[in-house]
This record gives structure tokens, sequence and C-alpha cells, in this order.
């Protein structure tokens, strides 16, 4: 019952929202909340009298008042990157919130609507539009709070807010029974759509379906309750990780102990990060920052198993001795809810449910692939193992190799085996001049063409970002630009990461623009590019060919309709 009165309360609230005019200014802590009150009976157990209700601080963002909101309402060529932080936060709180009130006006339609009356046109096709420009406003703040945002001791409590009110607000309309009926109405029949708009639907659909939509009362409700579990769970796991206090620091003041690590990582580990990170000492420990550059380039056998180890069995020790949460209990708590999901959709593990709410035609088919993927991978697999296994028993003295081993020994392999020193070879690829020629790779490629527009005063959000425009020459397109913004600063929190920003629109007049983040030391020396280290290098090649997928699209129908969330995309480091 709880969930209902949450739902119809919210809505309540919601519908104020489009000629609401508060003066009180938004904060991250003044949504919507919902609590019950409770009594204590004759028989000394709670009981349940009622419930209470907190509507949402709505913050005065409108195109007259709001820069940031005009910028987006108004379709402008490109995003407005230089608002005062404030405004760009407010504003966007205010367009997911009236997002929402929007749908559920729609959804009040739609339950009286026939069912020989609906098409994709009054189903889904009213709150496209809408969604756009809320999902561009998102992630225009997205990519500002993780590259120049004002640092404070509420940063991280904003980010989370904000992110969660996203996700609540796009996702709110596959938690209605009308809609899933609608889009379930659409999927079955077999008129001849455009491909998009089947697709779209069936995406819909399958998102629903994942959810137990469609299914009794009483199985949603379990299932939503182990969802709950799950993201509490999941949501525990993460802080254990980041908040333990079984974290053992070994302070290491032997340079050759790191003898083949990048000055990258010597900054990583350093205790004097500024200035003395070629000299030490330098501290290792099990956290998430510094795990995989230990396991990496420490030649000592005795700390990476250490760290290893230390890593494996984080737990969170609570002031109250009594009890030690351990990530073990909160992995299998996870898992047991995860299977218990599976089941009460029909699904022998939870793999099985994965796989069946996929976007692929069956999954017969993706077991198929995955079945002979790993029976040609398997012999190379084990042939690479052998290797590995000579070479540490030849050089590095190790007979039988340890999880701890592995990565150290790996990346040395294949050093030996390609007669390669990464740290010489980083001189070859400074930052600037290795896009460039990766750009003229790709223009080869594709038939694209990169021009540097940075100089034409578009938004940025430092001088070291540089934006490119990308054109189709031969049939006269624009796809695109791309913002490339790759060196840290003192209130950057993001690491490498490809995002797209916003999709093209034909009838807003905009084209798509994607976002390179990135983190990279600034040289010491100012007339030295920034070294890009073998680690380093391998990521700059896979953003840049994912972030190329978007914007080298020419069939734009699917890509441009199809509005989803990347809200996971970003790694974000505090």
């Amino acid at each position: 019952m709880v969930p209902v009165i949450a739902r119809r309360t919210a809505w309540f609230g919601r519908t104020l929202l489009k000629d609401a005019t508060i003066s009180v200014p938004s904060t991250s802590f003044k949504w919507f909340l919902l609590g019950s009150k409770r009594v204590l009976s004759l028989s000394n157990a709670y009981r349940h009298a009622g419930y209470y209700a907190l509507f949402p601080t709505v913050p005065n963002a409108t195109p007259e008042n709001n820069r940031f909101v005009a910028n987006v309402c108004n379709a402008e060529d490109w995003p407005a990157l230089c608002i005062p932080p404030k405004e760009m936060y407010e504003g966007t709180v205010r367009m997911l919130l009236e997002y929402g009130a929007t749908i559920h006006e729609h959804m009040k339609l739609l339950e009286r609507m026939k069912p020989e009356d609906l098409t994709f046109e009054n189903v889904i096709e009213p709150f496209i539009a809408e969604e756009e420009r809320v999902l561009y406003a998102f992630h225009t703040l997205w990519t500002r709070m993780v590259t120049d945002w004002p640092l404070s001791d509420e940063l991280l409590a904003d980010f989370m807010k904000i992110h969660e009110l996203a996700i609540n607000e796009v996702s709110a309309k596959w938690k209605y029974d009308v809609f899933f009926k609608a889009v379930k109405t659409l999927c079955e029949r077999n008129e001849t759509i455009d491909k998009w708009k089947r697709r779209f639907a069936d995406f819909h659909y399958l998102q629903m379906k994942s959810t137990a939509m469609g299914e009794t009362s009483k199985k949603f409700e379990q299932f939503s309750g182990h969802d709950s579990f799950v993201e509490h769970y999941i949501l525990k796991y993460r802080l254990v990780l980041r908040n333990s206090e079984d974290t053992k620091s070994i302070q290491v003041t032997d340079r050759a102990i790191f003898k083949d690590a990048p000055p990258e990582v010597l900054r990583k580990l350093a205790v004097n990060r500024q200035t003395l990170y070629e000299e030490g000492p330098w501290l290792v420990t099990a956290t998430a920052r510094s795990v995989k550059p230990v396991l990496t380039y420490c030649s000592d056998k005795a700390i990476r198993a250490t760290v290893w180890d230390k890593w494996i069995s984080r737990a969170a020790k609570p002031h109250s001795l009594a009890r030690v949460t351990s990530n073990a209990r909160t992995i299998e708590t996870i898992r047991r809810h995860q299977g218990k999901k599976a089941a009460l959709l029909g699904f022998a593990t939870y793999a099985e449910y994965r796989l069946a709410y996929k976007m692929a035609e069956s999954p017969k088919i993706v077991r198929k692939f995955t079945k002979a993927l790993a029976r040609r991978m398997r012999p190379l697999f084990d042939d690479r193992m052998q290797a590995w296994s000579n070479f540490a028993a030849e050089k590095e003295k190790l007979y039988t190799l340890a999880p701890s081993d592995l990565y150290y020994i790996c990346r040395r392999e294949a050093e030996s085996l390609h007669e390669v020193d990464s740290l010489d070879l980083m001189y070859h690829f400074p930052f600037w001049p290795t896009f460039e020629n990766m750009l003229e790779i790709f223009s080869y490629i594709f038939g694209i063409l990169f021009e540097d527009i940075t100089g034409s005063n578009l938004d940025r959000c430092h001088p070291d970002i540089r934006i490119f425009s990308v054109t189709d020459p031969a049939l006269g397109l624009n796809l695109g630009r791309l913002y490339v913004d790759p060196f840290e600063r003192h209130n950057k929190c993001c690491t490498w990461d490809a995002l797209l920003g916003r999709s093209s629109c034909t009838e807003n007049r905009w084209d798509k623009v994607v976002y390179l983040f990135a983190n990279l030391s600034v040289s010491n020396y100012p007339d030295s590019s920034t070294l890009l280290h073998y680690e380093e290098l391998q990521n700059l090649l896979f953003h840049v060919s994912v972030l190329t997928s978007p914007i080298s699209l020419v069939n734009k129908e699917m890509h441009q309709k199809s509005v989803r969330v990347e809200f996971f995309s970003t790694n974000v480091v505090y």
C-alpha cells in the first residue's frame, strides 16, 4: 500500500509544477520525501496510523530567468557550459520534475483511450521531445559537475541526488500498468511501422517485462521487494569498498620495487604527489585507486600478495565491534535475491533472466555466439597461460602463479615477447599529436572530416579543452561536434570516459555533441606535451573508438530517437 500512496502523493505534488513560482532555491535535500507515522498500541507493538509527505521545493527556474533552461528550451546551437553552477543545478532539477509531471499527465490520458485507438504517435511519441531535452540538460550538468565544479563537502551528495532524481524521473513511466498494457498492445500488432519505432516500442516493453510488469500483483510486490534488497546491498558493497577501515598501508622507499612504473603511477602512489613522486616514498594501500597499479608494476611478490588478499577480503568495521560487515556476505546476499527475482519470472538462473530481456533476436542466438566464442578462445587462453607460467619460472623464479601475480607477469611477458620498453615507448606518443593522428586515421576509414573549431567562441570549461566539428563531405552532412577535455585540474573528478551529451534532432536543428574526458597529468615542462604511457594509450584508443561510433552513424533514425540516459558511463573519482 505504501508504494501506491507514495506514487500518487508524488504525482499530486508534481501536478502543481507547471505553474509553480516558489521563490526559495532548491537544494539536493529538499525533494519529495514520504514516511509513515506509527503509534504504540496497548500490545506494545507498532501499528501504522497514517502517512505524511514532504513535497518538493521546486526551483523557480524558467526560460525567462534561468539562462541554462533557456539554452535548452530555445534549442540553442551549443550547450551553455559556463553558466553559474547553482543556475545549472536548479534548472536541471526543475526540468526533471516537470518531465515527471508530463509523464503523469500523459498516463492519465492513456487511461481514457480505447485499445483500438492506441498508436505509437499517441502512446510513446508525446514524451520523446521533452525527454530529449531533459537528458540533454542532465548530461550537460553531469559534464560540468565532473570537470569544473566548485569543490565542497556537499559535492558528492549533490552529485548523487541529481543522479538519483534523473533515474527516478526518466524511468517512472515503466512503473505504470496502463503504459505497459498500451506498449504491449503496440508490440502484439502486426502493423507496418518504421523500423526505429518498432525497436523503440520493443525496448520499452522489454524494460517493463524485466521488472515483472504484467504479472500478478503479489508476484510484482515480491519482485519489487527483492529488487529493493539488491539495490540496498549494491550500495552497501560500494560503501564498504570506499570506507573500509581494514586497509593496510605499506610505505615503499625502494625505487627498484617500482622500476618499470610510469610517472603517472608513481604520482598516484606517492606520499608527496606534487614534487617528489619520482624519489618517493610511495604508499601502497588496498583501495580502488591504487590496487591495479600496485598489482601491475610492483616487483615485490609479498607486497602484491598482501594487497590482493586485503582487496578481496575488504570489510567495514563499524564502531560496534559486535558485528563485522563483510563484502563476501554482501555479495552472497545480492546473488540470493537476484536468483529469487529470476525464479519469480520462471527462470532457472539470473543469467537466463538477464539474457531473455536483451534486445537480441532470441536468447538462443546469443548463447550460440558465446559458446562459439568460448570454444575459439579456450585454446588461445591455454597457450597464453602456459607462456606466462614459463616466463614466471624462468625470469621471476615463480613456479606457481597466484592470482596476485597475473597482472605483473602478463605485462612483463608481453614486453619481453615483443621486445618493448614501455617507458621508452611513451616518448613517441605525446597526447595532442597522437590524438590528431588518430583522427586522420578515422577520417580515412569512415570517410568523415574532423576540423578544429576551438576558436569559434563556443563555451568551454577550461582553455585546455579543444572542440572538433565532424562532417561527412561526400553527403554534405554535419554529423556533430567532439569536445575533448584531457588534462587534470584541481576540481576535476573524472577519469577516462566518453559520453554522448546530446543526440541529433531535426526539429531542434541539433547536431550530436560527444564528450571525451581524461585526467592526464600536465607536463612539468612548458615546451613538452603530456606523454601517453602504454595503458593511457590503450584508454585513448578504446574511448575514441567508443565516441566515433555514435558520431559516424549516417543512418540516424533509430539512434536519434532511441534516447536513453547514460547514467553510469562516467567514472567519477572523489
